[in-house]
């Protein structure tokens, strides 16, 4: 693998937690428009979650609107602080496409101050695009917090 395209892929990866905290969302430099975001495992155990398919359900999902990202009303990202991303492993690589494990850590806005609200892992696939290294599936695995 080159550099270039290592690079690139923990940009896009690292791209989703600042786009989530900015209140905008970006989402087509992070998601190809067929995205599959994967939740069954990131609700409490028993409550499984959805798949959500399209990167238009997932903004919706995570801002509240599909036409004005700038509402940022999604209970999937609120009352979350801060998104945080770390120890991204490139675990399989395919050329064109590429397995990615990522733990994750988000802080909630709580008394007396910042606490963590969930921890858990990504397992992402990522395809190289004409536009670049995009998430077409998204697994989110959650610890609790």
């Amino acid at each position: 693998m080159r550099f270039a395209d290592y690079y690139e892929i923990m940009q896009t990866i690292a791209r989703y937690g600042h786009a989530l905290d900015a209140g905008t969302a970006p989402f087509d430099q992070i998601f190809t428009d067929d995205v599959e975001f994967d939740l069954t495992h990131a609700g409490p155990p028993g409550q499984p979650g959805s798949v959500i398919k399209g990167r238009q359900h997932v903004l919706e999902a995570m801002t509240g609107s599909a036409d004005d990202p700038h509402t940022y009303r999604s209970v999937l990202t609120r009352p979350a602080l801060s998104h945080h991303t770390t120890n991204s492993e490139i675990v399989a690589d395919h050329g064109d496409e590429v397995e990615v494990r990522s733990k994750f850590l988000r802080l909630g806005n709580s008394q007396p101050g910042p606490m963590p609200v969930l921890i858990g892992q990504y397992l992402d696939t990522l395809i190289r695009t004409i536009d670049g290294w995009r998430i077409s599936r998204r697994e989110v695995i959650s610890h609790g917090p």
